[in-house]
């Protein structure tokens, strides 16, 4: 018996983190009759608990792979369910769901998928998920001292950079000392430069143009 009931609950954390992983490949109702089986069982924890072999949890994964369905979804159950999520609990990598989603955002390889329309507007999406969220937008990883900021500079989402300065986000430096302004315009983001000067009334005489 024991064992059935292990062998059970690996089936539902087995179907979470695939379709946190894949969930711009599933249908929305698949969500919900994983819920459905999970509350018949008794297993609605194990849903929003579940763990891969790196362990990271299902918010994380939709986060990083750009899943903003499943993401909603995950942060609503959390709500309906009256437990506190960790909104900034950092995955295997370090970084919070927020960070996550802004240096990647997608499923796929690196450079073929990261600027598409498609991806920019799964970022975009999940990143106001997060936010609203009480996602921390000043989050840092103390090795390379990077923001979620710094990552929408480089990946030029401007709708992200101006959501993220909306909410707070400061001009901290990198490990190498750049802002990401710096790197906005070493990437020649030039939307993403003009509007760090227009809302930050930055001093554009200060930065060094680097070739």
């Amino acid at each position: 018996m024991k064992k059935c009931f292990k062998k059970e609950t690996k089936l539902f954390e087995l179907r979470m983190m695939t379709l946190a992983t894949e969930g711009c490949y599933v249908e929305p109702h698949l969500l919900d009759h994983l819920w459905a089986d999970a509350e018949e069982l008794g297993k609605v924890s194990e849903i929003l608990n579940a763990k891969n072999d790196q362990g990271d949890n299902p918010l994380q994964l939709s986060a990083r792979y750009g899943n903003p369905r499943v993401l909603s979804w995950i942060v609503k159950k959390w709500e309906d369910v009256s437990c506190e999520l960790d909104i900034d609990a950092p995955d295997s990598d370090g970084a919070s769901p927020l960070f996550a989603c802004c240096q990647k955002g997608y499923l796929g390889a690196e450079l073929i998928h990261s600027r598409t329309p498609e991806t920019k507007r799964k970022r975009w999406e999940c990143a106001q998920i997060l936010i609203k969220a009480g996602a921390n937008v000043n989050y840092k990883i103390p090795l390379i001292s990077m923001t979620p900021l710094h990552w929408a500079a480089y990946n030029d989402d401007s709708k992200i950079v101006y959501l993220l300065l909306s909410k707070g986000a400061i001009m901290a430096k990198n490990r190498e000392d750049n802002m990401p302004v710096d790197i906005a315009g070493f990437c020649g983001n030039g939307h993403v430069v003009n509007i760090f000067a227009e809302q930050i009334e930055l001093n554009l005489d200060e930065f060094v143009v680097r070739d």
